[in-house]
């Protein structure tokens, strides 16, 4: 299970990008940047059940 302020920050972050993702000339390096933060919650999750069992 994640931490509350763990969960919090991931969503902080989340928000603050869509909310930059507005803006045309950095949301290519955005999109990048949400493509591997993606892949890196997927990848915790993927630990964090793996741990559970």
């Amino acid at each position: 299970m994640l931490s509350p302020l763990l969960l919090l920050v991931l969503t902080r972050l989340r928000w603050d990008g869509l909310r930059l993702a507005r803006l045309p000339r950095l949301s290519g390096l955005l999109s990048e940047m949400a493509r591997l933060f993606r892949l890196a919650e997927l990848r915790l999750a993927r630990l964090l059940r793996h741990a559970a069992r």
